[in-house]
């Protein structure tokens, strides 16, 4: 592996040491390394990294722009946490069932503030919810749309456009609300009520939602979470939809490294509260193995230090070797494309989708 990329895989580590000075040793190319971190959103993460382990060790343009992204990113948390706040506020006097996903419940309980980026606010609900919820947030100024960064406006969706996504989605069509502020335009909402990207509202969703825990925040507004088992698999399902489909591929260019970081950090932070053998039972009964299996497979080869016995028999139990290495077309899974590239060649590469045949 490049000098280059071992630097960026030990700076990443959930414990921190020494080696990346050792390996600074070699003159590694900081553009690369500074281009691909900040590419690839780890940039903010990279800087907390870097401040235990000195600053006055690394290039100053590499402190300066990791620290300048860190506290640009702990404005924007800070924002969509006041968000996350208000709009938990609503959902709770609705008495409907709901959770935050991914960076919302993330940036709460496993990364400092700074560290991790969020496009969105994700939640989860049951799908008869979302007329309440969608007139909870057309009440706070939310609309469904996207927002022009060029003219500054929001363009709404149509009805039939609307429509057409709780149809042939698993979320509905994203809601969006100007700030005003140049860190943070817009607060971004995205509701789902599936667990992948189909379009069904099924068991497995109730099942996480009646099994919800509660998060108090400072101002002593409830937040709900998944579980620890919930939130781990819906992570592993999510890493998969983007490193999967074809589509996704081929618009991103990149599998994004953060997700892969946002599992590694979780094992790492709850490996006592996490049971591989009651893991194991939940994966079985909802029929996951394929998902679980391909994200802790690629999650272990690029961060090696997370293996132990009982990961290893887990994976042993669910093993699924067609997912790995193919990526399909959504709507019609019999179109696939195949690679040969380890998951360390493929994340870093720009044209992933040359990887694939």
């Amino acid at each position: 592996m490049k000098i280059e990329r071992k630097i960026i895989i030990e700076l990443l580590k959930y414990e921190n040491n020494n080696k990346v000075l050792e390996l600074m040793k070699y003159n590694p190319n900081w553009i690369e390394i500074l281009g691909f971190l900040t590419y690839h959103r780890l940039a903010g993460l990279t800087y907390e990294k870097i401040k235990n382990l000195n600053v006055r060790n690394f290039d100053y343009p590499v402190y300066l722009n990791t620290y300048m992204i860190n506290q640009s990113q702990k404005i924007r948390t800070y924002e969509q946490n006041k968000w996350i706040n208000i709009i938990s506020n609503e959902l709770n006097k609705e008495n409907i069932k709901y959770v935050f996903l991914k960076g919302a419940i993330l940036n709460n309980v496993l990364f400092e503030y700074g560290s991790r980026v969020s496009n969105d606010i994700d939640i989860l609900i049951e799908k008869k919810s979302i007329p309440i919820i969608t007139n909870v947030l057309n009440k706070l100024g939310f609309v469904q749309g996207k927002y022009n960064y060029k003219t500054k406006t929001i363009r709404k969706f149509t009805k039939k456009e609307i429509e057409e996504s709780v149809l042939t989605r698993g979320e509905t069509a994203p809601f969006v609300k100007k700030t005003n502020m140049p860190e943070i335009e817009t607060i971004d909402i995205d509701i789902n009520f599936s667990i992948d990207w189909k379009p069904t509202d099924n068991e497995i969703v109730n099942d996480f939602l009646n099994n919800r825990i509660l998060i108090v925040k400072n101002d002593n507004i409830p937040i709900f979470s998944l579980n620890h088992y919930h939130n781990f698999i819906e992570l592993c399902i999510h890493l998969y939809k983007d490193c999967s489909l074809i589509d996704i591929i081929k618009k991103r260019k990149v599998l994004d490294l953060y997700k892969f970081v946002d599992i590694y950090y979780y094992l790492k932070k709850y490996k006592m509260e996490i049971n591989m053998n009651t893991l194991y039972e939940i994966i079985k009964k909802y029929k996951l193995k394929k998902y679980i299996f391909f994200a802790l497979k690629y999650v272990t080869e690029i961060f090696p230090d997370i293996k132990e016995d009982e990961l290893e028999n887990l994976l042993k139990k669910i093993e699924k070797d067609n997912t790995l290495n193919t990526i399909y077309n959504q709507y019609n899974p019999s179109i696939k494309m195949k690679t040969n590239a380890t998951i360390n060649d493929i994340i870093f590469s720009y044209n992933v989708i040359d990887k694939y045949k």
